[in-house]
């Protein structure tokens, strides 16, 4: 008995698994979970693989269109570059008072019905026009280069250095009067009356329809003492643009010199 005894105890029974039996229920159950995952599973990899073609599609359509549109759009982009840049065909008007910047005015044909007034009654000569510059020959890119130099330095108000390229350029194109107004402009800002004068002078003789070079005109003749000739220039200031900026300081100055006249004459013609 005690040797049986010893020997079941040194035996180790192993471990068994017990497994339980499932009812039908619960298997379909399980199946029914297991049947989803599989297909959330193949779900997401679709959606994975649709969202990676889109990706691919849309950069392989940026790199076509990158290969196919990009030298064309950097030839026009230098096309442009190259392009030179059209003659000035603006002109400016006058600040109210100097060092003011004067504002853009497209310049118009002059008007059939106003030219044979102003043209009726010639402004008599004020100042001696300066001698016509020699015409230089420049290339077109010349050309641009010093339209482009001018007009920048005019619109920044660089006085001194505007007077410099826009006379350069206008040696040579003399026959531009928009040139020698914006001259007598930067020469009227600088408080240079007679250089502003004679500039003026001059655009007046290429385009008489220039009605803001008729007040720059008045603006010297004033300064100089000559209120006749600035009524003068007023007068045909007022013939081109009776609504311009400077109507009210024309019409002004025209009414101050006819009340001046009119009494002179009544002190020459009363007694005593």
């Amino acid at each position: 008995m005690d040797q049986q005894g010893g020997e079941s105890k040194g035996v180790r029974i192993p471990n068994q698994r017990v497994t339980l039996p499932l009812s039908d229920a619960a298997r379909a159950s399980l199946l029914a979970v297991r049947s989803a995952q599989e297909a959330a599973r193949a779900r997401a990899r679709r959606e994975t693989a649709r969202a990676r073609g889109w990706l691919l599609g849309i950069a392989g359509g940026i790199a076509v269109g990158l290969f196919v549109f990009g030298p064309r759009v950097g030839r026009r982009h230098g096309a442009q570059a190259a392009r030179p840049v059209p003659a000035s065909v603006a002109t400016t008007v006058p600040a109210r008072g100097f060092g003011r910047p004067p504002a853009p005015q497209v310049q118009t044909a002059p008007d059939p019905i106003k030219e044979p007034v102003a043209r009726s009654a010639p402004l008599p000569v004020l100042a001696t026009p300066l001698a016509a510059p020699p015409i230089i020959p420049a290339s077109a890119a010349e050309l641009a280069a010093l339209d482009s130099a001018c007009a920048e330095t005019f619109g920044q108000r660089r006085w001194r250095i505007s007077i410099e390229t826009c006379t350069k350029a206008f040696e040579a194109r003399p026959q531009d009067a928009a040139l020698a107004l914006r001259i007598a402009h930067a020469h009227h800002a600088r408080a240079r009356l007679p250089d502003a004068e004679q500039w003026a002078n001059r655009a007046i003789t290429l385009d008489p329809s220039l009605a803001e070079a008729f007040v720059i005109v008045a603006h010297a003749e004033t300064h100089a003492g000559n209120p006749s000739a600035a009524a003068e220039a007023y007068r045909r200031y007022l013939a081109l643009a009776p609504r311009g900026w400077h109507a009210s300081e024309a019409r002004a100055a025209v009414r101050a010199k006819a009340r001046e006249e009119h009494a002179a004459r009544d002190s020459i013609s009363s007694p005593g």
